[in-house]
C-alpha cells in the first residue's frame, strides 16, 4: 500500500465528519433568514375614509431589528367591518437600506367596540425579498396595538416576528 493513499482516506473521512457535524449544528435555513426584518416596531396609524368599503389605513413604523439596524414597515390596508370584529387586506413593503421585502397582508383588527387602545393582528405574505432578508412564500407575523385617536390615526406599537 502506498503511503499517501490511506492518508487520504483518513483524511477525506475526517473531512467527512466534519461537514455532517457541522450540518447537524446549523440552524435551519428558514428559521434564520428573515431575523433581518424582526423586531419591535413602533408609528403611527393613519387612516381615511376613501378608496376602501369602510376605512382605509396605514400602518407606518420603524422596526428596530435583531442586528441593531432600523427597517421601516407600511402596511397599507382596507378595513371591512364584518359582525363583531374587522377584517383587514392589503399590502406590505419592509425596507432595510436599499433592500425591500414586499407582499400581501391580511388579518383582522379589534373593533367590536368604541375604544381607544385597539388590538391588530396580521400576516404578511411574503412575494418579494432581497436575499438574506426574507424568503419569497414565507410568512412574517404583525402584531400589536394601536393607540387610536379616533379622529385621524395616532401610534401604534407592536412586534413583527417570523411565524
Amino acid at each position: 500500500m502506498r503511503r499517501g493513499h490511506g492518508m487520504l482516506v483518513r483524511g477525506g473521512s475526517l473531512v467527512i465528519g466534519m461537514l455532517l457535524a457541522a450540518t447537524a449544528l446549523a440552524p435551519a435555513a428558514h428559521a434564520a433568514t428573515g431575523r433581518a426584518v424582526t423586531g419591535p416596531v413602533v408609528g403611527s396609524a393613519p387612516f381615511d375614509f376613501t378608496g376602501c368599503s369602510f376605512v382605509h389605513q396605514i400602518y407606518d413604523g420603524d422596526i428596530s431589528t435583531p442586528g441593531g439596524h432600523v427597517a421601516t414597515l407600511d402596511v397599507d390596508v382596507c378595513v371591512d367591518l364584518a359582525a363583531n370584529t374587522c377584517t383587514a387586506k392589503g399590502t406590505f413593503v419592509i425596507k432595510e437600506g436599499r433592500e425591500k421585502v414586499r407582499g400581501g397582508a391580511s388579518g383582522t383588527i379589534d373593533c367590536a367596540t368604541p375604544k381607544q387602545r385597539i388590538a391588530f393582528d396580521f400576516t404578511l405574505h411574503v412575494r418579494h425579498a432581497a436575499p438574506g432578508l426574507a424568503d419569497v412564500g414565507q410568512d412574517l407575523h404583525f402584531r400589536g396595538v394601536w393607540h387610536s385617536d379616533q379622529v385621524s390615526g395616532g401610534p401604534f406599537n407592536g412586534k413583527v416576528s417570523l411565524t
